[in-house]
């Protein structure tokens, strides 16, 4: 669609002005920038053999296909210093002299060597070099004149000159000296006075050496002939001083227009010239020149006719492998590719296809072309020369005609301008001779109309044989004509066919002056059928008739015939065929332009089809009166009815048009869908199925009529937004439904749509939603529709309920949390560890988390261990509120919740012993054992892990003595507790680890490095005797149990210091002494 803002801003100031030509120049691209085609490759060949040492280059390539072109970037490339060369430009078009003879050299090789000397450049020297070319090879080259190649002569011979001067001076006897100190000084040159005539003598030779002088006497004007050995010594010296003048540069010489030479042998002997030209030279120079010449495939040079005066065509056979050292081949466009040729262009020339655009009214792609190009596109061999002709003569055409002060220039047609261009481009003599039968075109152009309207499927055919009836005054084609003009006939037919062309077609073809009316034929065949019916009934075309007699303008014309009608008499069908007709009609005669519907839509056994499209027509034309007009026509209705006029099946048949034709102006006819006074059907399914609005329908729908099977309504309601008063009528319509069926899952969808699209708070309809329908998705993007802050309580704990885990946005969310509702905020946040933002300490919050974790839990295991997390994290003392969410059906506490927690304390109280087993209890131990603990932390975990008095302790046995074995109770300071809280400790774990037996007893002791008076009585009652006193020396402590027991043995080992004092200040000699003397082992 051609909406861009810069062209609607072009589009915007050309509105302000006149439209500016627009001009796709018809040049070679002088730069990669301006190539179109892409021959940068090509280009960088001719570099790269040049690089290699190529002294002859042919690009090959017929006339048209970038021959120009390359030489043109390869000259830029020169400019722009991307390569080091100087470029000569030859152009060899029209280099044959009309009176030339080739009794010494070709007038085309003399051109060639001119233009050679000439070089491309204003540099004098050159000048100089061609001008002495130029009479080198003419035939008054002996005249009395002369000329040189350079300034050399004339500075040496000016030198010489100055010398000899001096020499004649001074060999004078006669010089007076002014100043006598001067006396020595001139003697001196005098005496060597014969030197100056030496130097003078010396520089005239120099100065004469190497130049190229020109000369003649005035007897021999005309009769000079250059020797074919004097056109290579010249072409030695033009070369020489060209590689001087240049700096020792190579020169690159473009050869151009070659083979448009009418003789094509001369093309051969040059060629073979040019390659003797070059070989003729010395090796350095050779390699200083190369030569790039354009030049038509060698096939395309042969002659088409032999006689027995011709050269034979193998001639030009492999001449192009000998003299040439490579070739570049271009190929011309495929016809396919003409569209991406002039895309291409359109993108190099950004600013004109910007104007284009907005000439022509579209946008150009950068992938298609518009259809309307497609003429320009249209035949085969075409250059790119050819396209930008068509193209700017098809944007010519169209700014002529944009810029000129027609009523209505919107209908100019760019495929017709383009359509003009091909033609005149293709067929010049035939569209000229159909341009010069101006009547003849006008008289084909009219009377196409009955053809094209027609219903014969071979128009084409048809259109054929009114060209020759019209042009040729034949029946059926004419097989004598050429093939260039069948086939003009044929696609001008096809144009005009195609309505490219019609009753406008002058503005194209001639001349159109401004402000020009022109009566049309239409004009007067609509008058015919208005004012005399019965002699004139042939409609066809109406439509389009009418159309183009009102296209922008009043026509008074018709308004007239209209106002002449008998007053007494009906309106004639002709006019109700036809909006505007019809609209003319009823503002001058009202009732009469009422009459003319109620015949032809009630009386008249008119086809649906043509009352359906009078109908269209009705709701379209502009009447001043017109509610009158259609509630008089809803009355005749109604009325038919009433006296049983109309049968059902037509009533409704005349409302499905009414429907179809009135579209959203059918509520004008409510009357006949809802009415108290006269029993109307309720509006119907398939009526329904053809109203697009739901406004309409419910407006339509009789609310008395309305039962549970009208669930057809439902898929009309829910298409699109309701307006407010609609809105209550579909509130009819579903507390109908609901009262009749509430639990319908189908009701409940639909109810769902409803809300949603219009965007209705409903507790009663939303809560029928939440017990009937399970896409939860639906249900929140209804949610996430409305307004968070006006959402009622009711809904808040229905969608806390209902449970959802994702979907609702982030504002309803808050919401729920606002209110202490949980169930679904948590299953939506919790998963994603965003549940940071909870008071937890909060004692209505504890509440709501602990019922809403329950369904967390069963939902998302993982995401209740998250929610625990949070709560250990944001909170102290969790197991005084939620100690119920680490019991019971809850999973065991997580080793990395433990880690969560910010004291030991509040983490061991969480461990639900009964939940542990031995193969999933290592990370209790592993949590004790991570960090030191102090006595308080470790009287917990005895009391927390094993005290029977509390449920969520270590039951089992095994489990029990793997953790009391695996903790290290160097870290969680056993050693530190006092007696009394040791005893206490040990008892809760006593029984778990059958601590009545003595071995038992001694390893707890063993584990724990300390001493328990309970234990050491049950060790001291055994046989451990030995082990016991072992452990008391390793651990070198001591209780009142341990030393009264070692008082009254008979001891036989050696016991520790620390107990050997002791019985000592207690006065146990003897055991001290045992103690102290047996050695210890």
């Amino acid at each position: 669609m051609f909406n861009s803002k810069k062209n609607n801003k072009i589009l915007n100031d050309i509105e302000r002005a006149e439209y500016e030509p627009i001009v796709f120049i018809n040049k070679p691209a002088t730069s990669y920038l301006e190539d179109v085609v892409g021959f940068k490759s090509q280009v960088e060949t001719i570099h790269k053999a040049i690089d290699n040492g190529a002294n002859m280059i042919g690009v090959i390539a017929d006339y048209g296909t970038g021959k120009s072109t390359i030489s043109d970037i390869l000259i830029s490339d020169v400019l722009n210093n991307e390569h080091k060369y100087s470029t000569i430009r030859i152009n060899m078009w029209d280099s044959i002299s009309k009176k030339a003879d080739d009794n010494d050299i070709s007038e085309l090789t003399k051109s060639f060597l001119y233009q050679l000397a000439n070089g491309n450049n204003d540099n004098s020297c050159v000048s100089k070099l061609s001008r002495y070319v130029s009479k080198r090879m003419s035939k008054n080259f002996n005249t009395i004149s002369f000329s040189t190649v350079s300034t050399k002569l004339w500075k040496y011979g000016g030198a010489a000159a100055l010398s000899y001067a001096l020499y004649m001076i001074f060999a004078q006897n006669n010089i007076n000296f002014i100043n006598e100190n001067s006396i020595g000084l001139i003697k001196f040159i005098k005496d060597v006075n014969p030197l100056f005539f030496v130097i003078a003598l010396v520089l005239l030779i120099y100065g004469i050496v190497d130049t190229s002088i020109a000369f003649s006497s005035w007897k021999k004007i005309g009769d000079s002939h250059l020797e074919s050995n004097d056109v290579f010594e010249l072409y030695d010296e033009i070369a020489t001083k060209l590689v001087e003048n240049s700096y020792d540069n190579k020169q690159i010489v473009f050869i151009e227009d070659l083979d448009r030479i009418d003789d094509k042998t001369l093309i051969t002997k040059f060629l073979k010239e040019l390659y003797r030209f070059q070989n003729s030279v010395s090796e350095r120079l050779k390699d200083k020149f190369v030569f790039i010449v354009a030049i038509k495939p060698e096939a395309l040079l042969k002659t088409k006719k032999k006689t027995s005066n011709d050269i034979q065509d193998n001639i030009f056979e492999h001449l192009y492998s000998k003299v040439f050292d490579v070739t570049v081949n271009l190929k011309p466009i495929h016809f396919e590719d003409y569209e991406s040729a002039l895309l291409s262009l359109f993108e190099k020339n950004e600013k004109s296809k910007e104007k284009l655009e907005c000439l022509i009214g579209e946008d150009i792609n950068e992938e298609h072309l518009p259809e309307s190009f497609s003429w320009i596109l249209m035949g085969e061999n075409l250059t790119l020369r050819d396209l930008k002709d068509r193209l700017n003569h098809a944007i010519s055409i169209m700014v002529s005609l944009k810029n000129k002060n027609y009523k209505d220039t919107t209908t100019i047609n760019f495929t017709a301008c383009t359509a003009v261009a091909y033609l005149e481009s293709a067929f010049p003599k035939e569209f000229y001779n159909l341009v010069k039968s101006e009547s003849k075109f006008e008289k084909f152009i009219r009377e196409s109309y009955s053809i094209k309207n027609g219903i014969d499927e071979n128009k084409k055919d048809e259109l054929l044989k009114k060209f020759n009836e019209i042009f040729y005054e034949v029946q059926q084609e004419n097989t004598a004509m050429e093939t260039d003009e069948m086939k003009f006939i044929d696609v001008l037919c096809k144009l005009v066919l195609d309505n490219v062309f019609d009753d406008d077609f002058r503005m194209y073809f001639y001349t159109y002056p401004d402000n020009s009316y022109i009566k049309t034929v239409d004009e007067k065949d609509v008058c015919n059928l208005i004012k005399l019916p019965t002699v004139f009934d042939d409609v066809t075309d109406l439509d389009e008739k009418v159309n183009r007699i009102f296209a922008n303008r009043p026509n008074s014309i018709v308004i007239d015939t209209i106002k002449s009608l008998d007053n007494n008499k009906p309106y004639p069908i002709v006019l109700i065929l036809n909006g505007k007709l019809f609209e003319l009609a009823a503002e001058y005669n009202f009732e009469k332009a009422l009459d003319l519907l109620c015949r032809y839509t009630l009386k008249l056994k008119t086809q649906d089809e043509y009352i359906l499209s009078c109908l269209k027509m009705i709701n379209t034309v502009q009447i001043k009166r017109k509610k009158e007009f259609i509630s008089c026509y809803v009355k005749t209705i109604l009325d038919m009815i009433s006296n049983d006029g109309l049968t059902r099946e037509q009533f409704l048949d005349l409302r499905k048009n009414i429907i179809l034709a009135f579209e959203k102006n059918v509520v004008e006819f409510i009357s006949l869908f809802v009415n108290t006074e006269i029993n109307v059907p309720i509006i119907t399914e398939d009526e329904i199925n053809n109203i697009n609005n739901i406004d309409i329908i419910l407006m339509l729908v009789d609310k008395n009529l309305i039962s549970v099977k009208m669930e057809y309504i439902l898929n009309k309601i829910n298409m699109e937004k309701l307006s407010s008063e609609n809105v209550e009528l579909a509130f009819d319509v579903y507390d109908e439904l609901i009262r009749n069926d509430r639990n319908n899952k189908y009701l409940g969808e639909h109810l769902l749509r409803f809300l949603h699209i219009n965007q209705i708070i409903n507790i009663e309809y939303f809560n029928v939603i939440l017990e009937t329908v399970d896409e939860l998705e639906l249900i929140c993007k209804y949610i996430n529709g409305l307004d968070v802050k006006k959402l009622p309580d009711e809904y808040l704990k229905g969608i806390d309920k209902k449970a959802f885990d994702k979907g609702l946005n982030e504002d309803v969310l808050q919401r729920l949390k606002d209110n202490n509702l949980f169930i679904s905020y948590l299953l939506t946040k919790a998963p994603i560890n965003q549940i940071d933002d909870i008071n937890y300490s909060d004692d209505t919050v504890k509440d709501n988390i602990i019922t809403a974790s329950k369904v967390l839990y069963n939902k998302n295991p993982s995401a209740f261990i998250l929610l625990r997390k949070c709560i250990i994290r944001n909170m102290q003392n969790v197991y005084d509120k939620y100690s119920m969410i680490f019991e019971g059906e809850y999973p065991i506490i997580t080793k990395d919740e433990l880690n969560t927690f910010v004291t030991f304390s509040d983490a061991i109280i969480c461990i639900d012993g009964s939940k542990l087993n031995v193969e999933n209890c290592d990370f209790v131990w592993e949590y004790c054992n991570q960090d030191d603990r102090s006595p308080e932390d470790c009287l917990k975990t005895f009391d927390y892990l094993f005290n029977s008095e509390h449920d969520t302790v270590v039951r089992d046995s095994d489990v029990a003595k793997k953790l009391f074995y695996a903790l290290d109770f160097d870290k969680i300071k056993f050693k530190e507790l006092e007696e009394s809280q040791r005893e206490n400790a040990i008892s809760y774990i006593s029984t778990l680890l059958k601590l009545d037996d003595a071995s038992e007893a001694l390893g707890c002791l063993q584990h724990l490095k300390a001493l328990i008076p309970t234990l050491e009585k049950t060790i001291q009652e055994s046989n451990l005797t030995n082990e016991y006193i072992n452990f008391l020396n390793v651990l070198k402590q001591y209780t009142d149990v341990s030393i009264q027991w070692v008082e009254n043995i008979e001891l036989n080992t050696a016991l520790c210091p620390a107990i050997t004092s002791q019985l000592y200040n207690r006065k146990k000699y003897i055991n001290y002494v045992i103690g102290k003397s047996v050695p210890s082992q």
